[in-house]
């Protein structure tokens, strides 16, 4: 587009930096926060300091390292300042008044989602971020600020963006994850600067206070909500979440598979608003612009407020806003007749982000968003160049390029940006999820086209939409089949051989190789670019061999993994051996791919041998799919009566589907595989299967380790099913049990307390009955964990017997 040249970046990167100040800056200032984040800010401070000291020293133009100290110095102090005003709220969790429900005044960020969806209850939930203003205390009121984030059950709909309301819910503060190498909901919550959630649980708990005056976020907020609603009654929920997404970057609405099918197939960024979408409204304001005989200066100011407005409008996301400050950095350089520089406007736009939230630079959304910028500027030119050397020779003789010509020239460019792009961001991919997609510039290639068309056609189709004209019959005619095709492509490129695969997540040295290669390789130096590419070919030899962080200490384990309100087990063996008892929750959207997953790869498990569940509830089970799709596992073991439930037909069509063997078991079977340790079901029996619940039909099963130890996985058992074994296995005992059914209800008689005899786990959130299990066992005791304090808890039977037990986290009272 005329005005908006493409971005080119220095081959040579690191030699070019003093040459571009600001580029010199935002390096200085993202180093300085990862130290600080790092390190310490102590450590970060002193580095600074000693680069300045330095400076005076330096040869040539390397004398900008005095400029580059203090930028790391700001950097340092931003992040903990930042990171000191999440705590800044006005609430202390440690004092009586803010125990319990509270009322709390605060000023809504959003409006309610179009897309909430209505739970088992019938009432809607939903999540608002809320800008907080006081805080009943006693007789009066008590000054507090900063964000919080709303959980609502319900709330008028005639609520919107920018009004003031009165909340009343229980606060709690976010806490740390409780599963290692797992980022946590509350760790999510502080990098998006929230300092406190609040959950109002009843349907009249946000009451309104004051309707918004004006105010130019709370306008664009509320034209965004009118837009997202007038896309879901236009369309069916699969393409209205599509466009949602799309057009304005609301991802509420977009189902959970076609995410993951987005995700699988390496195309998932496509879905995020950036800066393909501000050049195709730029793209349409231009002609507009210039049919209205606008100046260039004109021009340029206006275009610089419609990316700006879009924005706001599209949410304020960090790829979004890069783009945006990328574009009015671009235009300004028209203002003020000075050269256009795509690495000053790449800098600027981090500086601007980093100095307003610095902890944006640890989140994969700034990461891969300026990574991918930058190696599309500093590769594809290269990529494209050595393809379409002998085409370009032909156009510069010929005069004009041929229709042959241009397509071959905006294939291999297309290409090129697609290569360049993945080999900048896949190891950024890899570090946060774990994943592998070589399909990525084919599926790109297929995949922009028809999103081309969606994004184009959404855009100006959305005013008649919006108005409710008579003219968006012919667009909603059009845009559904389109996405119904994109559906399409985007499933079968997602299913196809090798297209993703899924490895542990790697140590940072060879992430870090990774990108010194990178740089290494783009010398002008033969030598150099050699040793580049042995170094990109080391760092990939470790990406790529699964089991490379496994740590194998020869001992046993069994660990139970914090889900929530769910159970999920995993046993392991001094030979590598995988035992998985139970993946689900009701806590978490996904546990399996967000939880469990993670959790596995960051103690460099590879592959699952025996997946074990229990029952057919959905917080034993929901998970199990999600596990199948990114593990091997060698089998599944159900109850015999398992697929008389739906959630239990559900499970082994899928797992048969994905070519897990799946064996049925009862009281007496083993589990082989664990040899020497003697793994067996205890319960149930093969009677009277068709009269049991489906929690007394748990599947019981006793691990006995060869040093001594016993552990014993109870699944959901409840009374008539804890009577049952007992009498199936007179004198049952154990050292360690995950208690049966969550901890809800307390132990059935001393009989079954006198079972155990070391440690009691139970694996549920916050709950009244719990306290009491947990209280029970004490008193008999034992040590006792409750994973919604305690985290993932780790048992190790030794050889000789004996078994030590750690918890991963002190946790507060977090929220899912």
């Amino acid at each position: 587009m005329p005005g908006l040249p493409t971005a080119r970046i220095p081959a040579s990167l690191l030699p070019a930096l003093p040459r571009y100040p600001l580029a010199a800056a935002a390096a200085s200032l993202a180093l300085g926060i990862a130290l600080c984040r790092c390190a310490c800010f102590e450590a970060s401070v002193a580095a600074a300091f000693a680069l300045a000291l330095a400076s005076p020293f330096a040869p040539g133009h390397f004398r900008t390292l005095s400029s580059s100290a203090a930028f790391m110095a700001l950097g340092a102090f931003l992040l903990v300042a930042g990171e000191a005003r999440l705590g800044a709220c006005g609430f202390d969790f440690s004092e009586g008044r803010f125990r319990g429900l509270v009322r709390v005044i605060a000023v809504l960020e959003e409006s309610p989602s179009v897309f909430d969806e209505t739970g088992i209850d019938g009432r809607i939930r939903g999540r608002i971020p809320v800008r907080l203003v006081s805080a009943a205390c006693g007789a009066g009121w008590l000054r507090i600020d900063g964000r919080a984030i709303l959980h609502h059950r319900g709330i008028q709909q005639c609520i919107g963006a920018g009004d003031e309301v009165e909340i009343t819910g229980i606060p709690w503060k976010p806490g740390p994850s409780g599963v290692p190498g797992v980022q946590g909901y509350g760790e999510y919550l502080a990098a998006k600067g929230f300092c406190m959630g609040l959950t109002a649980d009843e349907p009249f708990a946000v009451r309104l206070r004051g309707s918004a005056g004006f105010s130019p976020l709370a306008a664009v907020e509320r034209l965004r909500t009118s837009l997202l609603r007038a896309i879901a009654e236009e369309f069916e929920p699969r393409t209205a979440g599509l466009l949602a997404s799309l057009v304005l970057g609301d991802r509420k609405g977009l189902d959970v598979e076609v995410q993951d099918s987005f995700v699988r197939s390496g195309t998932v960024h496509m879905l995020s608003v950036s800066g393909l979408h501000i050049m195709v409204v730029l793209a349409v304001a231009y002609r507009i612009l210039v049919i209205a005989g606008l100046g260039l200066k004109p021009r340029a100011v206006a275009l610089s407020a419609a990316a700006f407005f879009f924005a706001c409008l599209t949410g304020l996301n960090e790829p979004v806003l890069r783009a945006a400050i990328m574009c009015a950095a671009y235009l300004s350089a028209d203002l003020f007749r000075r050269k256009r520089s795509g690495p000053a406007a790449i800098a600027a736009a981090a500086l601007v982000i980093l100095a307003v939230k610095p902890q944006a630079l640890f989140g994969a959304g700034f990461q891969l968003s300026f990574v991918a910028v930058i190696f599309i500027g500093l590769l594809a030119p290269r990529v494209s160049g050595y393809f379409l050397k002998d085409v370009r020779l032909a156009i510069r003789l010929s005069g004009s390029p041929l229709v042959g010509e241009r397509a071959k020239i905006f294939f291999w460019e297309s290409a090129s940006v697609s290569v360049a792009a993945w080999i900048g961001t896949a190891p950024i991919v890899l570090w946060h999820f774990c994943l592998v997609t070589p399909v990525v510039v084919p599926a790109n290639l297929i995949i922009a086209p028809p999103v081309f068309f969606l994004l184009s056609a959404g855009f100006a189709g959305l005013p008649f939409i919006a108005a409710g004209s008579p003219l968006s019959i012919p667009f909603s005619a059009v845009l559904e089949p389109v996405a119904a095709g994109l559906f399409f492509l985007v499933d079968a490129l997602a299913a196809a051989p090798l297209s993703h695969f899924y490895v542990p997540k790697p140590p940072w040295f060879p992430v870090a190789m990774h990108f010194s290669g990178l740089v290494l390789a783009l010398s002008a130096k033969r030598a150099v670019r050699v040793a580049g590419m042995a170094a990109l070919i080391a760092s990939w030899a470790v990406f790529l061999w699964p089991l490379a962080a496994r740590r194998d200490d020869g001992l046993w384990k069994v660990a139970v993994v914090d889900v929530g309100h769910g159970l999920c087990a995993v046993c392991t063996s001094p030979g590598g051996k995988v035992l998985l008892y139970d993946a689900g929750s009701k806590g978490y959207d996904d546990v399996g791919a967000r939880v469990i997953a993670p959790y596995l790869w960051s103690r460099g498990i590879g592959r699952i041998d025996v997946l074990v569940l229990s029952h057919a509830d959905t917080d034993h089970v929901n998970g199990a799919l999600a596990i199948a799709e990114r593990f091997p596992v060698g089998r599944a073991v159900v109850g015999r009566d398992f697929d008389r439930f739906p959630e239990g037909a559900a499970v082994i069509s899928g797992m048969e589907s994905l070519g897990v063997r799946v064996e049925r078991a009862a009281a007496g079977d083993v589990i082989g595989e664990f040899l020497p340790a003697h793994a067996e079901f205890l319960h149930p029996g093969g009677d009277a299967a068709a009269r049991r619940k489906v929690n007394d039909g748990s599947l019981v099963l006793r691990v006995s380790f060869p040093g001594g130890g016993t552990a014993l996985f109870c699944g959901d058992l409840e009374e008539t099913g804890i009577a049952e074994l007992k009498a199936m296995n007179p004198g049952l005992d154990t050292d360690m049990v995950l208690v049966p059914h969550h901890g809800a209800s307390a132990p059935f008689g001393n009989a079954w307390l006198a079972s155990v005899s070391s440690i009691a786990a139970i694996s549920a959130d916050p709950g009244e009955k719990q306290k009491e299990t947990l209280m029970l066992y004490e008193r008999k005791g034992c040590r006792a964990y409750w994973t919604s304090s305690s985290g993932t808890v780790t048992a190790t039977f030794g050889r000789d017997g004996s078994i030590r037990c750690d918890a991963h986290a002190s946790r507060g009272f977090p929220m899912r």
